[in-house]
């Protein structure tokens, strides 16, 4: 992730950093371990090239070794691209659940997916969500090339479908206050705020973008 970012190390002070988490299947400990090293980055401006991990079932131990970022390194790998792949990858609601139970329940994939998008936005900030849409396109302009548009005018589908279900909405919320929202869990009136807020600052603009006459 720091190699693809161009992030880059002072050679001190060396600091080292511990880390706990857990989680419901091994994606969603990846995401998690991934966003706490982009929280780190943004907070601390420290990044780590030495990692002791331990994986025993959903829990990960970690000893991070690393350094303070430097100035011509990017500050923060972005997040918002993880947000954008779990959107354009579930325009809709599909049937086909998670292995593992999660609170009890057998989850939809697609709920986990796009609930997660809220959790990033949440964890992005108050404004965070809004500095999304000009990355996104320029990302699917980068990867599509004329064939952003209709990617872009689609990508809020699976998150309204999300909105327009109670029992979706909770399925989402549940996961994501078993994972990325541990440390702050949300209720449902506030999971849903934070998901109008996704449609408000962040899909929305891009899909007026979409249909400009603009490249």
């Amino acid at each position: 992730m720091y190699a693809l970012s161009g992030t880059h190390l002072y050679p001190e002070p060396r600091i080292t950093r511990t880390l706990e988490l857990a989680a419901v299947d091994s994606e969603s400990l990846l995401v998690k371990f991934l966003t706490e090293l982009l929280f780190i980055g943004e907070q601390y401006g420290l990044a780590f090239d030495v990692f002791e991990l331990q994986i025993k079932g959903g829990n990960l131990s970690a000893r991070l070794h690393g350094a303070p970022m430097t100035e011509f390194g990017l500050r923060c790998a972005r997040p918002s691209l993880l947000a954008l792949s779990n959107l354009l990858r579930n325009p809709e609601i599909r049937p086909e659940t998670m292995d593992a139970l999660v609170e009890g329940r057998r989850i939809r994939r697609s709920n986990k997916d796009l609930g997660r998008v809220v959790a990033i936005a949440r964890l992005s900030g108050a404004d965070g969500a809004r500095e999304w849409p000009g990355v996104w396109v320029d990302a699917l302009r980068a990867c599509h090339g004329d064939g952003w548009r209709p990617l872009a005018g689609r990508t809020g589908s699976g998150l309204r479908a999300l909105l327009a279900s109670g029992s979706d909405l909770e399925e989402a919320r549940v996961t994501c206050n078993a994972g990325l929202l541990a440390r702050e869990p949300l209720t449902l009136e506030q999971y849903r705020r934070e998901a109008e807020r996704v449609l408000v600052d962040a899909i929305e603009p891009m899909e007026e973008l979409a249909q400009g006459g603009g490249d």
